[in-house]
């Protein structure tokens, strides 16, 4: 008798043991829901307070490049060009989106700096003298010191400060040469340089889309990365650039002409 009733108390026990574990089980996976819950509603949160921070910033970004353009008519249109074709390059290149949307913001800020530089010299209706052009290198370091001081923006304050940089070192601010020079600095090298070539100066008439494209092929690996100028050439007829062809201050070529 004493044997049954030890057999049914280690049976209730049990019993006991596992209505106990079932019941941390259950509370276990309630509170691991109801954490994961939480942690999508944050993530889903801070996802929409990134998005808004973003569109801030892309709306400060086109603030800044439109008070340039108010100083600079030259400048009217030219950094929308010059952001779309570099955009345009890194896909052709393969990079990924982030790439793309970073070069694109480089574009648009890359002639920041002018903000710095006289009026005088900006809009001079001649050629400018050599001590006048010596300050003008100045402003890819003006928009580099700008830019470096957001948070977020180092890498592309690089972009800006290093975009005119040639191949062969002949460049400025640094002379840096080849793969030295950061690859959206190269890849703005080609759109800035083109972009500027099709479009009037005060002191010249712009050059047709051909000539500019012939222009650039002589500075193949002197000037300019070969492989990006190739892939540059490529993509000069992406319909994503039509909209900007009838630009007043300059042109991009429809189709490549070589």
């Amino acid at each position: 008798m004493e044997r049954s009733k030890s057999m049914v108390e280690e049976l209730e026990l049990a019993h006991l043991v596992s209505t106990i574990k079932d019941q941390l089980v259950m509370t276990y996976v309630e509170e691991t829901r109801s954490l994961a819950e939480a942690l999508t509603k944050k993530t889903i949160e801070l996802a929409q307070k990134n998005e808004s921070l973003h569109r801030l910033l892309l709306n400060t970004i086109e603030s800044l490049a439109a008070t340039l353009e108010a100083r600079d008519n030259y400048t009217e249109g030219h950094s929308r060009r010059v952001a779309m074709m570099a955009k345009a390059t890194s896909q052709g290149l393969g990079w990924d989106q982030t790439f793309q949307e970073s070069l694109e913001i480089a574009g648009l800020l890359h002639d920041l700096g002018k903000i710095g530089i006289p009026d005088a010299i900006l809009n001079k209706p001649a050629r400018l003298t050599e001590r006048e052009f010596a300050r003008m290198k100045d402003h890819p370091l003006l928009a580099a010191q700008i830019l470096g001081k957001i948070e977020g923006l180092e890498e592309i304050a690089r972009w800006v400060r290093y975009h005119h940089e040639r191949m062969d070192g002949q460049g400025y601010p640094e002379g840096l040469a080849g793969k030295a020079i950061p690859l959206g600095a190269r890849i703005l090298a080609v759109a800035d340089a083109y972009d500027a070539m099709v479009s009037d100066r005060p002191y010249r008439q712009a050059l047709s889309p051909e000539e500019a494209v012939l222009e650039l092929q002589k500075g193949r690996g002197r000037q300019f990365d070969e492989n990006i100028l190739e892939v540059f050439l490529t993509v000069l007829d992406n319909p994503v650039l039509d909209n900007l062809e009838k630009s007043d201050h300059g042109i991009v070529v429809k189709s490549n002409p070589l």
